[in-house]
């Protein structure tokens, strides 16, 4: 779920726990928390607030990630089904390189397969990029 406002965050919080959801991640300034019953994960993305779903997906990194559903209307990107069908990795946006490569790592142990031109573009941002405190996150869930 992403937030265009933010102050429904704890109400839904607490709508998850009183579904049977428990809290199973949580980065470190709670911009990112990972609620799980059975094989069902949501997860609450409040890293800034967001104009919609099209504007989540298009932080995401990994384009076999970049869906989103409002409740109403499913948001994919155009590589988004045939990334996951074929289990490849190609990268969308890179905004945090160290969580990006752990993220590589972590779909390349569920079969999934980084592409050449993902590893191009990764290649291409990290050389290009400064590294800051901000963008030096690390945590994934």
């Amino acid at each position: 779920l992403c937030f265009t406002d933010t102050s429904k965050i704890d109400s839904i919080k607490a709508y998850l726990h009183r579904k049977g959801y428990s809290k199973v991640f949580e980065c470190p300034e709670g911009k990112l928390v990972t609620f799980k019953t059975g094989d069902v994960k949501v997860q609450l993305i409040n890293k800034r607030p967001y104009s919609s779903c099209l504007d989540i997906i298009s932080s995401f990194d990994i384009t076999a990630c970049c869906a989103a559903y409002d409740g109403k209307e499913f948001y994919k990107h155009n590589r988004f089904v045939f990334d996951n069908l074929n289990k490849l990795i190609n990268l969308n946006t890179i905004e945090y390189p160290m969580a990006t490569m752990k993220r590589i790592a972590k779909y390349s142990q569920k079969g999934f397969k980084l592409t050449s031109k993902g590893t191009e573009d990764f290649v291409t941002f990290v050389n290009q990029v400064e590294l800051t405190d901000d963008n030096k996150v690390f945590y994934i869930d």
